[in-house]
């Protein structure tokens, strides 16, 4: 189930939050996920540690920005939860910059300490809500709002996941260079213009080809003929 974050501070770093259980599927199988431009926070409550690229990390991770696909493990009736942070959220809570983390899943203990710790002993206990409210929790007690986007900062980086504008024409809009424009959206939000502007392309493509598949109106079955009596 998916849920919109409501309090304005928490959304300012943070777009989505979900808790679901994976659907039953045979041991060991995989999926490959597309990059989406953005960081998000994955905790499980039971089984294995995530598994990504063949590497297997902890049951709490923090996913970095992405422009490569990455194979991970999808072990059938696992009870997971997560966070979908906002482009520029990296910097603001732990201020670094998110260019850091660039294709990595890092272990949620290293950020958060025995907040992390905590959180997933909620969530295994089955204390899902509480184990949510503990994450935002931690995280909003690392922000710090200075380091959220300026004015400039924040069209720059809204005009290239939702435009097609021009990255020299965004550039001009809010009065910087391009190697400025390049250099403060790689260190928020670890990603260059262009990937991101990319990312963002095939985001919106791979849900219109999700929607259409979703309308198209299913054929009824045909129904068999009753044979007719010869004349």
């Amino acid at each position: 189930m998916v849920h919109f974050p409501t309090s304005p501070l928490l959304s300012s770093i943070c777009s989505q939050r979900w808790v679901s259980r994976t659907p039953s599927s045979p041991s060991g199988s995989h999926e490959w996920s597309m990059p989406t431009g953005v960081v998000h926070i994955a905790l499980r409550a039971d089984g294995p540690g995530v598994e990504v690229d063949g590497k297997r990390r902890s049951r709490a991770v923090l996913c970095g920005p992405r422009v490569r696909a990455y194979r991970r493990d999808t072990p059938g009736g696992i009870r997971s939860m997560g966070l979908v942070l906002t482009p520029w959220a990296v910097p603001a809570l732990f201020g670094i910059p998110a260019s850091i983390l660039r294709e990595q899943h890092i272990d949620l203990e290293e950020l958060l300490g025995d907040d992390s710790l905590r959180i997933e002993a909620y969530f295994a206990e089955g204390k899902s809500d509480v184990a949510m409210e503990e994450l935002q929790a931690a995280l909003l007690r690392r922000l710090q709002p200075q380091r959220l986007p300026d004015r400039a900062l924040s069209h720059a980086i809204s005009a290239l996941r939702s435009t097609s504008i021009p990255i020299a024409t965004i550039a001009t809009q809010v009065g910087w260079s391009e190697r400025h424009l390049r250099d403060r959206v790689y260190q928020t939000t670890g990603l260059s213009p262009r990937e991101l502007s990319r990312i963002a392309r095939l985001q919106r493509l791979l849900k219109q080809v999700e929607r259409e598949k979703h309308a198209q109106p299913r054929s009824a079955p045909e129904r068999p003929r009753r044979p007719q009596p010869a004349g």
